[in-house]
């Protein structure tokens, strides 16, 4: 589908993917499981969970992810972000910092 790219996100579970939705000036990335604690693992991406099948690879690619999203600026999505489940993500320094996006009606 034109706008839509799939991104291969390994570590988390075999075959763990992602999405990239664009249209002209807006995307939202859809990251499924790269994090389960936004406030924890965000800020220090090593930090992995028991559910990841390969932490090494789970941690690397998160740090990736974080790196895209920070200089790309996506809206993103995902299964576990805090409310109402959007954020952007932001450098800081050597680490990263989540930005909840505020709730909006035109969000639904």
């Amino acid at each position: 589908m034109p706008g839509i790219t799939l991104l291969h996100l390994p570590g988390h579970t075999p075959g763990h993917s992602g999405y990239r939705i664009s249209s002209g000036t807006q995307t939202l990335l859809i990251w499924g499981d790269i994090v389960h604690y936004p406030n924890i693992q965000v800020p220090r991406p090593a930090v992995t969970i028991a559910f990841d099948v390969d932490s090494a690879a789970a941690s690397v690619t998160r740090r990736a992810v974080l790196a895209m999203a920070a200089a790309e600026n996506p809206l993103i999505a995902g299964m576990h972000l805090n409310f109402p489940g959007f954020a952007r993500v932001r450098a800081s320094g050597e680490s990263y910092s989540i930005l909840d996006e505020p709730w909006s009606p035109d969000l639904i």
